[in-house]
């Protein structure tokens, strides 16, 4: 199978090659079929491309969700809970519904547990403040997202 990314980008090269020989086509008509052509093919080139984003997107959501379902499930089986489908579910959602508020729940949890263990070790304060660990997380949040293979 042909690499998709390789024949969109052999199909850019040949629209850029007929764009440039529109100039030469002097019949009005032949031009303006050859002009509707292009169009179609670069609305059909954008689709594609877009079309190929979402499915590399939708697969790297998937591996976040099951890892997210994962850890869940674990939780709840080392609890020894019950493990409810309906409870994980509304947790997945709202945390794609308030992902803000996740962040300030890791910046929290990262903060309080670098304070217990701070006075614990030597009974002192750390220097740290809590939007020291709000930009750590927001640099390993893009650092996970630069790092992620969507093609």
């Amino acid at each position: 199978m042909n690499n998709p990314y390789h024949d969109i980008e052999r199909a850019k090269k040949f629209i850029s090659i007929l764009t440039d020989d529109l100039e030469k086509i002097k019949n009005p008509k032949v031009k303006e079929f050859r002009i509707d052509a292009l169009n179609s093919f670069i609305s059909l080139i954008n689709s594609f491309e877009a079309f190929l984003e979402q499915k590399y997107k939708l697969r790297s959501l998937e591996g976040l969700l099951c890892s997210r379902l994962y850890t869940m499930i674990f939780t709840s089986i080392s609890n020894n809970e019950a493990i409810s489908i309906h409870e994980i579910v509304r947790k997945i959602d709202h945390d794609i519904s308030y992902p803000e508020a996740r962040k300030e729940a890791l910046v929290s949890s990262l903060f309080t547990e670098n304070l217990k263990r701070s006075i614990k070790s030597s009974n002192k304060l750390p220097s740290e403040c809590s939007k020291d660990w709000l930009v750590l997380v927001d640099d390993l949040l893009f650092q996970i997202k630069s790092q992620l293979i969507w093609n």
